[in-house]
């Protein structure tokens, strides 16, 4: 499922989160979204 619509936001992100080890769900707990 591709949701990228042309934003650099999601891209960015991922790159981000990749180079600080983190996953998706412990980003999303840091974020407080869990």
């Amino acid at each position: 499922m591709k949701t990228n619509d042309g934003s650099p936001f999601p891209t960015r992100l991922k790159q981000a989160r990749t180079r600080l080890g983190l996953s998706q769900k412990q980003l999303g707990i840091m974020a407080g979204m869990d």
